[in-house]
C-alpha cells in the first residue's frame, strides 16, 4: 500500500512541475526541447511523432488527469511516483471514506478486482502504459513520457494473468469521471460482448464531461470494421473515441495490428516501444496497447494548452495533423501516422483564431510528410528487455455475473506475437443480456470465476 511518506514527496513534486510547465509555455523560441533522461535515447517514438517541437508549447500540466484503466501501476518507481494522482480530499489509511464518494482510503485510485486501493501492478500491462503516457521527464532519471507533467490516475480491474470484466471497466470509467480525470487510456479489446451500456457509458462520459476515450485498435491482424463481430470499444462511432493502431520504426503497419477504414482512426508506434517496467526496471513491449497512449499524451499536452478543447476539438486536431502514408490509407481514417507538433499547433491556432475573430478553430488539411527511421539502443542493468510482446488486452465472452455460467476457452497461438492469444468458444447455450449494468460502488468478494478479458502475452 502507499504511505502518507510517498504521498507528501508527490505534492510536493507535482507542485514543482507546474511551475517548471508555465515557463514551458511561455517558451517561443523555434528550438525543439531535448529532456536530460539518460534513456531517452531509446525511445524512438519521440522522433516519429516529434514530440520534442511538440514540447516548445507545453510539457503537460499537473491539474490534467489521464486515467490509466488497465492492471494498476508500480507506485514505486521512480519515473512515475511524481506524476501520480492524488485524491487530496482522502485521509491515506485511516479506514474512512473522507471525501463521501463511495471508496475508501482511494488516495491514488482504485481496485475494481477486490475493490480496495492497492493499485500495485502484478502484470507489468498498466506501468509500461502509464510510461509511455506520462514517466516525468527531464528528471535526470529512465525515460520521458510523451507529458511530462501530468496527473496519472491507476484504475486496475485487469489481474495478474491480464483477466478483467467489462462491468469492472465500466466502474473505472465511472469513477475517472467522478474525480475529474479528463483523459482515459484503454488497452483493451473485446469481440462478440454485449456491448449496449459501456457504449452508453463512454457515450456520456463525452457529451456530459467532456471525456476523450482513447482505445487500442487490438493486435489480431483483424477488421475492426466488421459489423457482424464489433472490436468494441474501437467500433463504436462516438465523438470522444479515437482508436489507435500500430507501426513499426520505418512507419509502416504492423502486420499484427487491427485496422479499420472508418473505426481506426490513425496509428501511432507501436512495435518495441521502450518505457517503464515494475521493479523500477525499463524494458520494451509491442501492441497497440503501446501505440494507444502515445495519442493519450498527446491529447493530455493539449488539454495543458486550453483546458476546455472539446473532445470533438481534440479529436479533430489529432486527425488532422497526421504524418500521411499512401501505405496506410485503407487501414485507418486519416492514413497517417500521430503528429503531436501538428496537433499541437493546430489547438494553439485555433486558440489565436478565438483571441482575433471569436470564431471556433477550423479544420485544417492533413500535411502531407514522412515519418524518420531509429533504432532501440543498448540495454542497461536497470533494463528487462526480453519482453517485446503484444500487449494488448482482449476478451473471453461471459454470461451476466448472476447468471453462474461461463464460456469455454482455448489458447491459440498469436501469428506474430510471442506466447498465445485467447479465442471463446460458442456461447449459444448462455442467454445473452440486452445490457451490462453498471455496478455501484459496493463491496464485493474477491472473485474466483472466468475472466472476460486477458492479455497478449
Amino acid at each position: 500500500m502507499i504511505n502518507s511518506d510517498q504521498l507528501n514527496g508527490t505534492v510536493n513534486n507535482n507542485k514543482k512541475n507546474n511551475k517548471n510547465n508555465k515557463k514551458n509555455n511561455n517558451d517561443k523560441d523555434d528550438i525543439t526541447i531535448h529532456p536530460l533522461d539518460p534513456k531517452y535515447q531509446k525511445q524512438w517514438h519521440h522522433n516519429i511523432i516529434g514530440t520534442d517541437m511538440a514540447w516548445r508549447r507545453t510539457t503537460g500540466d499537473g491539474a490534467v488527469i489521464v486515467a490509466v484503466i488497465d492492471s494498476g501501476i508500480d507506485y514505486e518507481h521512480p519515473d512515475l511516483l511524481g506524476n501520480l494522482w492524488i485524491n487530496r480530499h482522502e485521509i491515506p489509511d485511516d479506514n474512512i471514506d473522507n471525501d463521501g464518494n463511495g471508496f475508501i482510503d482511494d488516495v491514488y485510485g482504485w481496485n475494481f478486482i477486490y475493490n480496495n486501493n492497492d493499485i500495485m501492478d502484478d502484470n507489468g500491462h498498466g506501468t509500461h502504459i502509464s510510461g509511455i503516457i506520462g514517466a516525468q521527464g527531464s528528471n535526470a532519471i529512465g525515460v520521458t513520457g510523451i507529458a511530462w507533467n501530468i496527473a496519472i490516475m491507476p484504475l486496475k480491474f485487469l489481474d495478474a494473468n491480464g483477466s478483467g470484466r467489462v462491468s469492472d471497466a465500466m466502474r473505472a470509467l465511472n469513477y475517472a469521471i467522478q474525480m475529474g480525470a479528463t483523459i482515459s487510456q484503454n488497452s483493451w479489446t473485446c469481440h462478440g460482448c454485449e456491448h449496449t451500456a459501456i457504449r452508453m457509458a463512454i457515450q456520456k462520459a463525452g457529451s456530459a464531461h467532456g471525456h476523450v476515450y482513447v482505445a487500442s485498435a487490438g493486435n489480431k491482424a483483424a477488421n475492426n470494421d466488421n459489423p457482424l463481430v464489433p472490436t468494441i470499444p474501437c467500433s463504436f462511432k462516438l465523438d470522444n473515441i479515437i482508436c489507435v493502431g500500430a507501426t513499426d520504426d520505418a512507419g509502416k503497419y504492423t502486420t499484427w495490428s487491427n485496422w479499420g477504414k472508418t473505426s481506426v482512426h490513425l496509428a501511432a508506434p507501436g512495435r518495441s516501444i521502450y518505457s517503464t517496467k515494475p521493479n523500477s526496471k525499463y524494458g520494451w513491449k509491442s501492441g497497440t496497447s503501446q501505440a494507444a497512449p502515445m495519442v493519450a499524451g498527446v491529447a493530455a499536452l493539449i488539454r495543458s494548452i486550453n483546458f476546455y478543447a472539446t473532445p470533438e476539438d481534440i479529436k479533430s486536431a489529432i486527425i488532422n495533423s497526421v504524418h500521411v502514408d499512401p501505405s496506410l490509407e485503407m487501414k485507418c481514417v486519416s492514413s497517417g501516422i500521430l503528429n503531436a507538433h501538428g496537433a499541437l499547433e493546430i489547438i494553439v491556432k485555433g486558440l489565436e483564431r478565438v483571441d482575433t475573430t471569436t470564431k471556433s478553430p477550423s479544420t485544417v488539411v492533413i500535411p502531407k510528410t514522412t515519418t524518420s527511421k531509429s533504432s532501440k539502443g543498448s540495454s542497461s542493468n536497470d533494463d528487462d528487455d526480453d519482453d517485446d510482446s503484444c500487449g494488448d488486452a482482449f476478451c473471453d465472452r461471459v454470461a451476466p455475473r448472476d447468471n453462474g455460467a461461463y464460456c469455454n476457452t482455448h489458447s491459440i497461438p498469436h501469428p506474430i506475437c510471442q506466447g498465445s492469444s485467447i479465442e471463446c468458444e460458442p456461447c449459444s447455450s448462455l442467454p445473452k443480456p440486452d445490457s451490462w449494468a453498471l455496478e455501484a460502488h459496493s463491496s464485493t468478494p474477491p472473485r474466483t470465476t472466468s475472466p472476460l478479458f486477458r492479455l497478449h502475452r
